[in-house]
């Protein structure tokens, strides 16, 4: 089932079932002016995208995540970005999720409504209290070890 890049999840926080996965629209851009190497790059970023899609359906989360990623590092696009923070967050990492979307309204913010920043960010929000702020101050030189 394909949703236009403007649907977005509605559910938990933490996505599972009912949650829907945004569909990308892998458009020609610049790639267009090298048709084979840029058509074969499109068509695997579409495979990995489409292959994200399915592990997030089954809910294995740690593959989709990595196939958006392979996607959106092969052509960037707002809906692979937004997946891929989807990913992250029902992995509960935090911290990377917050990073990705964050990049997806600083990179693509023009093309979200205003229902759906509040929802981002009313999700940036839940998971920022959650992840922990560390400050260490030690003098110069001196060596710090962080351990999980």
């Amino acid at each position: 089932m394909k949703h236009s890049p403007r649907s977005r999840p509605r559910g938990p926080l933490h996505p599972g079932a009912g949650t829907l996965v945004l569909a990308a629209c892998f458009c020609a851009g610049p790639a267009a002016a090298q048709p084979e190497a840029g058509e074969a790059e499109r068509a695997e970023a579409v495979r990995l995208f489409e292959q994200g899609l399915a592990a997030f359906q089954v809910a294995d989360f740690p593959a989709a995540r990595d196939a958006f990623r392979a996607s959106f590092q092969l052509r960037p696009n707002a809906a692979v970005l937004f997946n891929l923070a989807n990913s992250e967050r029902a992995l509960y990492d935090y911290p990377a999720a917050i990073r990705s979307f964050r990049s997806y309204l600083e990179r693509f913010g023009d093309r979200v409504t205003a229902e759906e920043r509040t929802e981002i960010e009313a999700w940036l929000a839940d998971m920022e209290w959650r992840v922990a702020h560390v400050t260490v101050e030690a003098p110069e030189g001196a060596a710090v070890l962080l351990a999980d």
